[in-house]
């Protein structure tokens, strides 16, 4: 016979002399996982997803000339999904009359977030775990709301400042206009017509940007809420009982090999060389 043979042989015989002892402590594991995870609180796991954007607004379709604020990167959405500010939006749109720091940091803890991304467009997916489906759904949602309300609010800021620059471009105009009105000369009427005119593209765009900041802006939207899951996350005490089972056959086998290895090289160490 080989030695490959008998080293499989050897496997095999290994095996059944452990086996009656592997299967009775892998049985009992099994049934004391089972035990723990009916004992366990459940978990449940609710997800939702959020579109974003990966092009702007474009301005020139509305005939102005605007610098939008452009959209962030999937990954610094999910970043900002934990944020304090995000976070405590979120806890705040659940109801909490006044969030603490423990509160921000038990919730962010309960959130997953994972990013898929497309040529056109991401999707940020949230995670959210919670002692019943109801509560794991409408944290999900809250999340998402959340993150959605600040990117909006970070882009109309963004529009605001916009519009705050229009304003005073435009006022400097102004202020110029007056200066050429008394002046004679074809040079100083030609330079009060170009700045009457820039007035009025700059009262346009100012328009716009004032229009476009009281809109909702923002390059997130909620493409999936979140359902409240039909069973829980954790425990699965099927799962768990198979992998305690698994875990004690594991455990059986190693002792057993741990023990045949000492005892052999116990014999060997008493044996009398010859």
């Amino acid at each position: 016979m080989t030695d490959h043979g008998s080293g499989v042989l050897e496997v095999i015989r290994f095996l059944a002399r452990g086996a009656l002892f592997a299967i009775i402590t892998g049985l009992a594991c099994g049934v004391a996982a089972y035990t723990v995870a009916l004992r366990v609180r459940p978990t449940y796991e609710a997800n939702s997803t959020v579109f974003a954007a990966k092009a702007a607004v474009d301005a020139r379709a509305l005939g102005v000339l605007l610098p939008m604020p452009a959209p962030l990167d999937a990954n610094a959405y999910a970043f900002a999904a934990t944020s304090d500010e995000v976070v405590s939006k979120a806890l705040e749109i659940l109801g909490y009359p006044s969030v603490h720091a423990s509160d921000i940091q038990a919730f962010r803890d309960s959130i997953r977030t994972s990013v898929e991304d497309t040529q056109s467009a991401s999707f940020v997916v949230f995670r959210v775990r919670a002692g019943s489906p109801e509560a794991a759904a409408k944290g999900a949602d809250a999340i998402a709301s959340a993150l959605v309300a600040w990117d909006t609010a970070r882009s109309r800021k963004s529009l605001t400042r916009v519009a705050d620059s229009i304003a005073a471009q435009i006022n400097a105009l102004k202020e110029q206009a007056q200066a050429l009105t008394g002046t004679e000369g074809n040079v100083a009427a030609q330079l009060l017509r170009e700045n009457v005119n820039l007035q009025l593209q700059q009262e346009g765009n100012l328009v716009v940007a004032k229009a476009l900041a009281n809109l909702n802006t923002g390059s997130l939207e909620v493409l999936q809420p979140a359902a409240p899951p039909s069973s829980p996350a954790s425990p699965r005490p099927l799962v768990d009982t198979i992998v305690g089972f698994g875990v004690g056959l594991i455990l059986t086998y190693g002792v057993i090999a741990l023990f045949e290895a000492f005892s052999r090289s116990r014999r060997q160490a008493v044996t009398p060389a010859r």
